[in-house]
Order: C-alpha cells, then sequence, then structure tokens
C-alpha cells in the first residue's frame, strides 16, 4: 500500500489492477481504478479534486439534478409541509438551467450564471431565491445521508423588492366592482380574515358553525399545522359575507337537487383560482396588489384597533412575533393618526407655568428691603 497526500494506491492479493484509497468525513473509501498504476494515480489526483471543490460523489452511483429534486420532495411529504407546489413551479424553472446535470455539474460559477439569467429575463429576486433555494435543500439532503461530500456555496441573494402592499378600503371597494360576483365574498372574507387564499377557498359548510358564529381551519390544514377560529359573527361585514353565502347555497342546492359542501362557489362548484379575473381588475385599475395584501391589510386593521398581540397572532394565523412584525406595516397614514394622538394628549393636559427663577430671587430682595 502506498500512501498520497490524502490517499493511497494499494493492490489486493485476491484481485488484478490497482485501487485507490482515501477518506470522506473519516470514513475510508476504496475504488477500483485499473489496471495501470498511472491511470489509478490520476483517479486518485481527481477524486481529491473533487472533495476539495465539493464534487464528489460515492462511487457507482451519479447523483443527478433529478435525484437532488425528489431528495426534496421527499422530505417535504415526511414533514407534512404544505408548499410542495411551490417547488413543483422552481423546479420548472431550474430544470431549464440544470436539468441534464449531476450533482458534480453544479458548481458556484453555474449557480451564478444561473441566478444572472433569471435575472436579465425578469425574474424577481425573491423568486430566484426561492429557486435556488430548493436545490440548495436537495443538496443540503444529499450531504446529509452522504450521497454527497459538500456542497458549493450559493449566491448570496438580497431581495430588494419586498412587498409592503396593503388596501385602503377605496381600493378594496373600487377591486370588487370590477370582480365576477362569485368571486367578492372570497374577496371580502379574505379582507376581513387575512386569512391565505387556499385555506379560504378550501372551506366548506362543515368547518361553519352558524349556533356559536364561528368558522374553523383545521389543525393540519394551516401552512403551520395549527388550527385557527374566527368568530365571525362579531364583525358585521363577515357576518353578512357568511349569511348571504349560506343563502345563495340554499338557492344552488334547490335549484340542482344537489348538496354543495363549499362556503365559496360558482354555482355549486368549488372556486379553485381567480387569478385571471383578479389580474384584469387590477391592470385595470392600475393597482398593484396581490391577494397575499390582503393579510398585511388585515394585521394593520388589528394593530389600528389596538388588538392585542397574542389574540391578532391567533385570528390571523402567525406563531412567532418575528413574522408577524413583518405584516404589521406602519405607513403614514398610521404615523400622522399617531402624532395627531400625542397632540390631542398634550391639549387635553393642563398646561403648567413654572416661576421664573430670577424673579423669585427679585422679589425676595424686595421684600427684605
Amino acid at each position: 500500500m502506498r500512501r498520497r497526500s490524502n490517499g493511497w494506491l494499494f493492490k489486493r492479493p485476491d484481485a488484478k489492477g490497482w485501487y485507490i484509497g482515501y477518506y470522506v468525513d473519516g470514513r475510508k473509501v476504496r475504488e477500483a481504478a485499473g489496471d495501470r498504476k498511472a491511470d489509478a494515480a490520476e483517479l486518485l489526483e481527481q477524486r481529491i479534486r473533487e472533495l476539495d471543490d465539493g464534487r464528489w460523489q460515492p462511487p457507482g452511483k451519479e447523483l443527478t439534478f433529478d435525484d437532488l429534486v425528489e431528495l426534496v420532495r421527499a422530505d417535504y411529504r415526511a414533514n407534512g409541509r404544505k408548499s410542495l407546489d411551490r417547488v413543483e413551479q422552481c423546479v420548472k424553472h431550474l430544470a431549464r438551467g440544470f436539468g441534464r446535470a449531476t450533482a458534480q455539474d453544479i458548481t458556484a460559477a453555474r449557480l451564478a450564471a444561473y441566478l444572472n439569467d433569471r435575472l436579465d429575463e425578469g425574474a424577481a429576486a425573491s423568486t430566484v431565491r426561492n429557486e435556488l433555494n430548493v436545490l440548495k435543500r436537495g443538496m443540503h439532503l444529499a450531504v446529509r445521508g452522504k450521497q454527497l461530500a459538500s456542497r458549493p456555496p450559493f449566491p448570496q441573494i438580497t431581495p430588494a423588492n419586498i412587498r409592503t402592499g396593503f388596501f385602503e378600503r377605496h381600493e378594496l371597494d373600487a377591486l370588487l366592482a370590477e370582480l365576477p360576483e362569485a368571486v367578492r365574498p372570497v374577496i371580502r372574507f379574505m379582507y376581513c380574515t387575512g386569512w391565505r387564499k387556499g385555506e379560504v377557498l378550501s372551506r366548506q359548510w362543515r368547518h361553519v358553525d352558524l349556533v356559536a358564529g364561528t368558522i374553523r381551519l383545521e389543525p393540519g390544514e394551516t401552512k403551520n399545522g395549527k388550527g385557527r377560529t374566527f368568530p365571525f359573527t362579531a364583525l358585521p361585514e363577515l357576518d353578512s359575507v357568511i349569511e348571504n353565502q349560506r343563502a345563495y347555497t340554499d338557492t344552488v342546492e334547490r335549484r340542482t337537487g344537489q348538496i354543495v359542501p363549499w362556503v365559496f362557489h360558482r354555482e355549486g362548484r368549488p372556486i379553485k383560482s381567480f387569478r385571471t379575473a383578479w389580474r384584469g381588475a387590477c391592470k385595470r385599475l392600475r393597482l398593484d396588489r396581490i391577494p397575499h395584501d390582503f393579510r398585511r391589510t388585515a394585521v394593520r386593521n388589528l394593530e389600528r384597533a389596538s388588538v392585542s398581540r397574542s389574540v391578532a397572532k391567533g385570528l390571523v394565523g402567525h406563531l412567532t412575533d418575528s413574522v408577524y412584525d413583518r405584516y404589521a406595516i406602519t405607513n403614514e397614514r398610521d404615523l400622522r393618526e399617531g402624532v395627531t394622538k400625542l397632540a390631542r394628549m398634550g391639549q387635553d393636559r393642563q398646561i403648567l407655568t413654572l416661576p421664573d427663577p430670577n424673579r423669585t430671587r427679585q422679589a425676595a430682595a424686595g421684600g427684605s428691603a
């Protein structure tokens, strides 16, 4: 056996040809290297370079981009994560840049090139970051499973397009006027509750307690896995939405002779998406908004109403203060109202005039004379 810098060449007495040996994370790896000693030495040097560059893979299997993606899918399913559909959207774009690549081919330079290409196409920085995070997760899982020695450094992306949008009441009213009638109750519900689009569209009447006046999300249906309840009768606008939807559902059921399980529907058919209608309405109004802005709006409205943070988080569905803070947006109107309250407080207080110390001393001197 002959040792080299980070590995060694050797022959086995029970086999022909040369072998190479090296260590990966403290584990000894042996690999057949052919009949010629020079070829074995060259292969060993190649393996050492791959280890240094983070491109090494276990002998006998070449890890591919598809393998990395499948690791991510399996991880999401095993952990019951709800955003697998977003992963699939990211994979569609990633496949254009890495579809036929092996894990060894995915280098820091290639990752940087993908980043620049996507930005040149007009993709938002946050979108590209999410795409690369899927690939990063796959490589992390491969390293953890000893399928890959290490992963290359991924480019750092700081999105400059972090959304801070929310709806003022007049914008909501204008949007409702532009949307189809079946979609309007969905939008009003999202405005009042701040619930996610998927959470709202998936509600069925079994989730509604008309007697108690509550609508609920079951544990496991939400992004954080926690259940949630919203007392809709306490908010007249929201109560009106549920009441009207129940009446509409009863009418459709009588006309069709079928049970309609969905709270929000088009003539008994569930509403799966309203993207086209939304985009058209926003374009006509020249309004740059997305449905997720209703979450920010709901948090802002709760803050304005001085609802306690613990209650607000329970209603909207935020587990931590850090996530809640991202949605608790303060705009110019909020700041102006805050200063107005401060001024009003100053007017309500009695202004006390302190005596001038110089005049006090002068008066005392005159009295003693």
